[in-house]
């Protein structure tokens, strides 16, 4: 069954549109869902690291709407995202390129056609490029030590002209939501809480026993 297109392009099979339907669900779903899972299960391990995130969200937008323009400049915010990123990199096993021609680096020859995938979890874990690479540490990535990342170290959404189109987008979603339930409640752990998650793959790495926090209302909402 083919699309046929009223300019004469060439149409997309049917088999295509599934591909690109589940692509959509794995890449703007799943992933999304994730970080959201990670993010609160950190934040309920680390309250020093939500306190000062929910002070960021009092000082930035209150009592007021959530607007694009208030999410525009959140600095804390983006550097609990990119660290929370950093331990879990939801989508690091789908991150592969194919050689459009020969290449040579040092003793290591790829040919053309060959499928090259990037070990995104190794990168990101690498003890010579991350110090106490285990640790969570949003200050990896304040305006003084982001600059000292080395390139490439860091890509959660992949690089260059390839890398994910919807980056900024997740980045949004996981930030309203976030905003939203800390504006009134705050994250707590649970004797369900666990102290290191255990993964799974299923396209995204996942948390393979879900998350378990306890959210609690402030008694003084904002």
């Amino acid at each position: 069954m083919l699309f046929v297109d009223k300019k004469g392009k060439k149409p997309m099979s049917e088999r295509e549109i599934v591909a690109q339907s589940l692509t959509f669900l794995l890449a703007g779903y799943e992933t999304t869902s994730a970080v959201l899972a990670f993010l609160t299960h950190l934040l309920a391990r680390h309250p020093d690291v939500q306190t000062r995130l929910s002070d960021e969200i009092l000082n930035k937008i209150g009592k007021e709407e959530i607007t694009y323009d208030s999410l525009s400049y959140m600095p804390y915010f983006n550097m609990v995202f990119d660290e929370v990123c950093r331990l879990y990199p939801t989508a690091s096993l789908i991150v592969t390129r194919k050689a459009a021609r020969d290449c040579v680096y040092g003793n290591l020859k790829i040919p053309a056609g060959m499928n090259v995938q990037v070990d995104v979890w190794g990168l990101h874990h690498d003890t010579e490029l991350w110090e106490d690479a285990k640790k969570f540490d949003p200050e990896r990535f304040s305006s003084t030590n982001k600059d000292k990342i080395k390139p490439f170290s860091f890509i959660p959404f992949g690089a260059g002209p390839r890398s994910c189109i919807g980056a900024r987008f997740a980045m949004l979603e996981t930030k309203i939501a976030i905003v939203r339930v800390l504006q009134k409640y705050r994250f707590e752990q649970s004797p369900e809480t666990k102290e290191e998650l255990e993964l799974e793959c299923r396209g995204a790495i996942v948390p393979k026993d879900g998350v378990f926090v306890k959210i609690v209302p402030k008694e003084q909402v904002f």
